[in-house]
């Protein structure tokens, strides 16, 4: 019994013998131990770089274990100067002596490690844009009359003006020069064009610097409305070549009550069918040479009578033949019982005239009310006025 004790014991250490050379013989030939690399900009140095006009120095600081040749520093900028080292970035800026704020950005990377750092610095100049004669409180620069003619407003600048920007809304304020008068004050010039609106009308120019693209000035001038004066207009000087037989006889668009309104006729037949397009004739008391058209919509139904364009005709004697004048346009009425005056500048006439006649192309939800179907010709409205300038 002893004796199987003692073998059983001699092949157990003969086993551990045997494992541990095998282990021992399959020891890696390499080093299994591998160095994390780290790459990253302290977190409180990736902010933005704040310069004075001074200029000095900042340090990016880094936390990595990499070689400098294997990441990199870099800028567009040609005012930023950088010098990396092993844990750092110095960065340097010159003093800046030109207008408005500089910018530019450093770009730190490694891989796809990627941190980008803004840089600004100010200047030390602060730019001045003021229109002389605009006091505090002051609304307009310039009240300019209906006639229009030129315009010129002095800005004191210590940096050039490089554009003047007028909306296209008001088109009727145009830039003709930008002159210096002195060292600091720089004249610009406009040609304000005449008016014909019976409202006066507003323009706000702008003015910027390619130095400062920040700031600006500007100023706004009104131009007073034309003085018109309304044209007598009564029923016996009106006619239409397209009365509805059933309602809205045409003496209702100078009765002054804006309760009743003229319509064409809307009743379809072939009389009614070859007089298209529907029209309204006047013949005036005394002759004008500008004409301005207004017109009040219907107090009641849906708007689709409320004309939107139309053609002025105009005759030079009793016998003479139509003359067009000019195409105008309207605005649609905000509502029932609505005033809209035609759009354009004044319809002008060569010579005195006495003999008009409107002819409506398009009403709301009709751009073409000549070409409509059956009975779609018509057009409606409760008054109508005519202005003439003076």
């Amino acid at each position: 019994m002893r004796q199987i004790r003692y073998s059983i014991s001699i092949l157990i250490a003969l086993l551990t013998v045997a494992i541990l050379s095998i282990t021992s013989g399959c020891t890696p030939d390499y080093d299994t131990e591998f160095e994390e690399k780290r790459f990253e900009v302290v977190y409180k140095d990736r902010g933005i770089i704040l310069m004075t006009p001074k200029g000095g120095e900042k340090v990016i600081r880094i936390e990595t274990n990499l070689p400098m040749g294997e990441w990199s520093a870099t800028t567009k900028s040609e005012w930023i100067t950088l010098t990396p080292s092993e844990s750092q970035v110095l960065v340097q800026i010159p003093p800046y002596n030109d207008f408005g704020v500089r910018k530019g950005t450093i770009t730190i990377e490694y891989g796809h490690s990627v941190f980008n750092i803004p840089v600004e610095q100010s200047s030390a100049h602060k730019m001045v844009m003021e229109v002389k004669g605009l006091t505090e409180g002051q609304e307009f620069v310039e009240t300019f009359p209906a006639d229009g003619g030129e315009l010129k407003v002095q800005v004191k600048s210590n940096v050039p003006i490089t554009d003047v920007v007028v909306p296209d809304s008001c088109a009727w304020l145009v830039l003709q020069k930008l002159e210096n008068i002195s060292k600091d004050v720089i004249e610009c010039t406009f040609d304000v064009q005449p008016s014909d609106h019976v409202r006066a009308r507003f323009a706000t120019a702008y003015l910027y610097s390619s130095a400062d693209i920040t700031a600006e000035a500007s100023f706004s001038i009104m131009q007073k409305k034309r003085d018109y004066v309304l044209v007598p207009l009564d029923a016996s000087m009106l006619a239409t070549n397209a009365q509805d037989p059933t309602e809205g006889p045409i003496e209702h668009i100078c009765d002054g009550n804006e309760y009743t309104y003229f319509h064409t006729t809307w009743q379809w037949n072939e009389n009614t069918y070859y007089t298209r397009p529907h029209n309204i004739t006047i013949t005036l008391g005394e002759p004008i040479t500008n004409v301005k058209f207004e017109y009040c919509s219907r107090h009641n139904g849906n708007g689709d009578g409320d004309i939107t364009k139309a053609e002025v005709y105009y005759k030079e004697t009793d016998d003479s033949d139509w003359i067009l004048a000019s195409t105008i346009t309207f605005q649609l009425p905000s509502g029932r019982r609505s005033w809209t005056i035609q759009n354009e500048n004044a319809v002008k006439f060569e010579n005195p005239i006495k003999h008009l006649k409107l002819v409506p192309l398009a009403r709301r939800n009709h751009s073409n009310i000549a070409a409509a179907g059956p009975g779609g010709a018509w057009f409606n409205m409760a008054e109508l006025r005519l202005y003439t300038g003076k």
